[in-house]
Parts: C-alpha cells; sequence; structure tokens
C-alpha cells in the first residue's frame, strides 16, 4: 500500500452551526425575512465510530500522541504504520497479543471496524507527523525520477486557483480556469495571459465554488464550442453579504455546465446543458464535482460530487454522486445504462461516487479511469464501468459517519486507496512521446497531499506507483498538450509555511515538465 502525508480535513462543528444557520437567514436581501428554505436540506455531523471506539477501548493503554502510551507503544508511530498492512494490523485488533497483555477483541469489534480503526490510525497519524515546511520556488526545479528526469517551467503565475485547462487546435494557446471566476487564453509562445474573457457566468466564490473545468469540442475547428462548469446560487436567493476572512452562512448553490463561443475576447451564445431542479441546491460550498472528458464518439462524460448527501448518490433518480455520459448537447447519450429504467436519470453512466474530480480514457484499451475524494482518508481510484455501483453511501475505505461497511456485493471496489488524503484532482494517461519510459502511465494529481504520482497500470490493475512531486504545492489538474509534453496547475505561495499559506489565492501556475535527459 502506498502511504502518503497529509490528510483531508474533516467537516467542523464550526460549519455545521453555519450551515444551521442558513436555513433561517434572510433569502432576500439584507433586511428580508428570516423565513426557512424550503430546498435547504442539513447534513448529518457525527463523531466516527472508528475514533470513539478507540478511545473507549485502545487508548488507555496505547495513548492518543506520538508517544508511547501507559502501558503500551503509539499506534501513530509513522514506522509502525508503514511497516505493516491495514490486514495485518486489523487482525492483531481482533485476536489481541495475550503474551502481552492485550485481550483479543474479536467479540466487540468486527472485520469492518477493525479496518476502519485502521483508516483511523492513518489518517491521526499523517495529522500528527505534519510539519511546517516552507515551500520552495518550483520554477527550474530538476526532479529525478524511475525512467525520466525532467524540470519544472513555469509558464505562467499569478493565478487565483487555477482549476482547468485545455489546449486550442494548434497547441499554441490553452483555456484556463480560475475559480476565483476567470476565464483566460494562456499563450504558449509568449507565456503571458490574456485579460479575463467578457461576459462569462456570474459564479459564486467561496470554499470549492467558482470556475470549475473547461473543455472543448473534439470538434472546435468547425463548430468552436467551448465547455465550462461554474457554481451557481439557486435563483431569486440572493447570497448574505461576507467575506472569505469572514463568511457568512452560504446561500443554496449548485453546478451548472454551459458552452458557449468566445468571439473578440467575449463569451457569446451561451447555452445551459445542465442545472440541477432546486430541491437538489445546498448550503454546503463543496463537493460540487467537476471533470469533463469526450469520448471518440463525441459523447460528453462529466462528474458530479454527492452534495455531503452520500445516500442520493446510490439513489438512480438524483443527479449526485454520478458520472454522467450525454450527447455533446447535453441530451442523454444512447446507450446509457438506465435511459429506459423508470424514474431514474437518463444521462447515468455509473453511481456511488462521492466527489470525482478525475476522468481519463486509457489509451491500451479505452478503459475509463476515474478519481474521487474520500471522507476522511479513503480517496479512490477506479476503472469505471457502464451501469457499475461504486459504492459510496454503502462503503468506504475512508472513515465517514453512518458507514461501516468496507465491502459489499454488487459494489465496486478502487483500484487503490490512499489513508492519509492526498485530494485527488484530474488525472491522464500519457500517450507521446517525450518520456519514452511512462508511455501509457496514469498520472494521479493530489492537492492535500500536494502530490503527482504516476502509477504503472497492467489489464486494469495498478503494479506499481511513483511520487513524482512532493510538496511542492497543490496539484489540481494534469493535462497532456498536443507538443507532447505534461503540463500541470499548481498551488504554490512560494515561500509560505503550509499551515497558514497553501491556500493563497494568488499563487497559482501553470507548469510544464521538461525532460533533461534520456535515461
Amino acid at each position: 500500500m502506498r502511504r502518503t502525508i497529509f490528510i483531508a480535513a474533516l467537516l467542523s462543528a464550526a460549519a455545521t452551526i453555519a450551515i444551521a444557520q442558513q436555513a433561517t437567514a434572510p433569502q432576500g436581501g439584507r433586511g428580508a425575512a428570516r423565513t426557512p428554505n424550503p430546498n435547504i436540506r442539513l447534513p448529518p455531523f457525527a463523531p466516527s465510530t472508528a475514533q470513539v471506539t478507540y478511545g473507549d477501548t485502545c487508548a488507555a493503554c496505547h495513548g492518543t500522541g506520538l508517544d508511547n502510551g501507559p502501558k503500551a507503544r503509539s499506534l501513530f508511530n509513522a514506522d509502525y504504520l508503514a511497516d505493516r498492512s491495514d490486514d495485518e494490523i486489523a487482525a492483531a485488533i481482533q485476536k489481541g497479543w495475550p503474551a502481552a497483555g492485550m485481550p483479543s477483541f474479536a467479540g466487540k469489534i468486527n472485520d469492518a471496524l477493525a479496518h476502519q480503526i485502521v483508516y483511523y490510525l492513518r489518517i491521526q497519524a499523517g495529522r500528527l507527523n505534519t510539519r511546517r515546511i516552507t515551500m520552495p520556488d518550483p520554477n527550474g526545479m530538476v526532479i529525478k525520477s524511475a525512467g525520466q528526469t525532467f524540470k519544472l517551467d513555469v509558464l505562467a503565475a499569478g493565478l487565483d486557483v487555477p482549476w482547468g485547462m485545455a489546449f486550442l487546435p494548434g497547441g499554441k494557446q490553452a483555456l484556463v480556469t480560475e475559480r476565483a471566476g476567470r476565464l483566460r487564453i494562456l499563450d504558449l509562445a509568449t507565456n503571458t495571459l490574456s485579460a479575463p474573457i467578457k461576459g462569462t457566468p456570474e459564479t459564486f466564490v467561496r470554499q470549492d465554488g467558482g470556475y470549475l473545468d473547461v473543455a472543448i469540442h473534439p470538434d472546435y475547428a468547425k463548430n468552436g464550442w467551448v465547455y465550462m462548469a461554474y457554481v451557481d446560487v439557486l435563483p431569486g436567493v440572493t447570497p448574505l453579504p461576507g467575506s472569505h476572512r469572514a463568511p457568512v452562512a452560504a446561500p443554496p448553490t449548485m453546478t451548472v455546465i454551459v458552452r458557449g463561443h468566445i468571439k473578440d475576447g467575449q463569451w457569446v451564445d451561451n447555452q445551459e446543458l445542465f442545472r440541477a431542479a432546486p430541491e437538489v441546491y445546498t448550503t454546503n460550498s463543496d463537493h460540487y464535482g467537476l471533470r469533463f472528458l469526450f469520448d471518440k464518439q463525441n459523447n460528453f462524460y462529466w462528474t458530479l460530487g454527492d452534495r455531503h448527501y452520500f445516500h442520493d448518490a446510490q439513489d438512480l433518480s438524483k443527479v449526485t454522486g454520478k458520472v454522467h455520459r450525454v450527447t455533446d448537447t447535453g441530451k442523454p447519450a444512447p446507450g446509457n445504462p438506465f435511459i429506459n429504467t423508470q424514474g431514474a436519470d437518463p444521462t447515468i453512466w455509473s453511481y456511488g461516487h462521492r466527489n470525482p474530480e478525475g476522468l481519463a480514457f486509457n489509451p491500451v484499451d479505452g478503459h475509463l479511469w476515474e478519481t474521487e475524494h474520500g471522507p476522511t482518508g479513503g480517496d479512490e481510484v477506479n476503472v469505471i464501468k457502464k451501469g457499475a455501483n461504486y459504492g459510496w453511501g454503502v462503503i468506504s475505505h475512508g472513515i465517514e459517519p453512518g458507514i461501516m461497511e468496507i465491502s459489499h456485493e454488487g459494489m465496486e471496489e478502487p483500484k487503490t486507496f490512499f489513508n492519509p488524503s492526498i485530494g485527488p484532482g484530474g488525472i491522464t494517461f500519457y500517450s507521446g512521446n517525450r518520456y519514452p519510459k511512462w508511455k501509457n502511465n496514469l498520472f494521479v494529481t493530489g492537492m492535500v497531499g500536494q502530490k503527482l504520482i504516476r502509477m504503472v497500470v497492467k489489464k486494469d490493475e495498478i503494479v506499481q506507483q511513483e511520487t513524482l512531486l512532493d510538496h511542492v504545492g497543490r496539484v489540481r489538474d494534469i493535462v497532456q498538450g498536443p507538443d507532447g509534453y505534461l503540463y500541470i496547475l499548481l498551488q504554490n505561495p512560494t515561500g509560505t509555511p503550509e499551515s497558514s499559506g497553501i491556500a493563497a489565492g494568488d499563487a497559482g501556475m501553470v507548469v510544464r515538465l521538461v525532460p533533461v535527459s534520456k535515461e
């Protein structure tokens, strides 16, 4: 199992209070009456069973920190966890160690709970072992990796959380979205960014809200269609005033997908391809998805998060927690698995997802791969099959109150998972010739873990992993350019302690990976 360093944050009690306050917050402006909004749903919040069980059963002997406990070693020790598999630690919890005075807990802790305790140990260990470090300037940094040495070439900096990137025909320009609500054109000949495209849709910017992914139609040279996703406030609701530092409770929001043309620096011919029903809007400012992908038949895939309602990911009548497949005009694609299922949303391709933000086709066999954020721990890499159920809402390799199973009949399990979380973003399979020994490898980005991971894939299995970048900044997306180079979107507040400055809005960069030797 591959280990990572940082963890995904728990939903805080303060956030829960803020969500609850929104239920009675003014919806028509500062002076509006305080009436409940019927479209708002409040997510459950409770301590994880694994954490409670550890505290009740294990902490008295093993302690709660990195120091050894009163009677036994710390189970959060990084070396202890690295030297043992999840199954070995779970078995030790159940069987005990009578010779050392540790009784068996098999009658109290079943296999699923034992594994969840292991996930808690790894996640908490990542938190306890976190160190404050200073981010290096990535420009010119040389990385020696297996099969390829490369350097980081910063092409554009000063972006406000770059989210998605799409190359225009010819490969000399690329579209880049900034989560703050801007769409720009990057000129790769001069490494300059255009002014923001005018007339693009207004968006709600907070936490994960804002502009998301961008893509161009496969026949862009003929039709000029640009596809974009953004977060929108429920029509008719006026957000309360606030700021990033002192936010008020969020209004109900949801992902919207549009397409349009760019003419003379203006967004024109805007068409909505997806807008959810009002009852789907929620006051959470995350779990929006959203990643785009076209196939060779011009079918359009896009992902949507569960919006913190994990049961909806199992409900085929709900659009959330799904991978969708539509035509290039947004209609259900012929051959979709549930297109003739009564009550099901006809655009669903697969379901049981939490918050998927990575999609890529394997060039070897055409299989669709996906990454998604786990709850606390349990980030996943999956092979997506038509009509398959990926279990969220019922199973997880992370920690989520109310989910106690790690496998279930009829539900797909991930090809790999990460505890602690890496916060996976965009992914791609490399099909070019610039890095010969990386041919057909899968590249996975990590935001929380600040990683770029290379995976060797054989027959739908991950047989090798290598971390290429580690703690250079939050890596959100990776795209192969027409020139055969790999490009990443990086969030790097140079010279700032990560614990306080990693979210700096203007520290976003477009970076090219340039080979410097052949090995």
